[in-house]
């Protein structure tokens, strides 16, 4: 999916044609959320080209992004976890925070 098709469908989702301004923005912040939470440095291509990562991280970042903006919380949140579940399926949740379960030393044997 390109971004120009996540915006278009962003739109339809929101059943909004007055954010046409904002959907770079709330695209952006998607970006930066996928680069924060995946440790990445990926770029927002141009419009005709296919997005760097899995379109569903996009599509619920972008979404949570818009209903922050338009200051509908429920949705909001809702986008949050459909992203937070779409991260779990990616397989790479929690990587490098405290509760990643392979952060820090490794176990000591004992007896050997």
């Amino acid at each position: 999916m390109t971004p120009a098709e996540m915006k278009t469908r962003l739109a339809q989702t929101l059943h909004r044609s007055d954010l046409t301004g904002q959907m770079g923005n709330f695209m952006s912040d998607a970006m930066e959320r996928i680069n924060r939470d995946f440790h990445v440095s990926l770029v927002l291509p141009a419009d005709d080209q296919p997005l760097p990562a899995a379109d569903l991280l996009f599509y619920y970042a972008a979404l949570q992004s818009a209903f922050e903006y338009l200051n509908d919380g429920e949705n909001a949140m809702y986008a949050g976890k459909r992203y937070e579940q779409e991260v779990s399926w990616e397989g790479v949740s929690n990587t490098g925070k405290p509760t990643d379960q392979f952060a820090g030393l490794p176990p000591v044997i004992v007896g050997v």
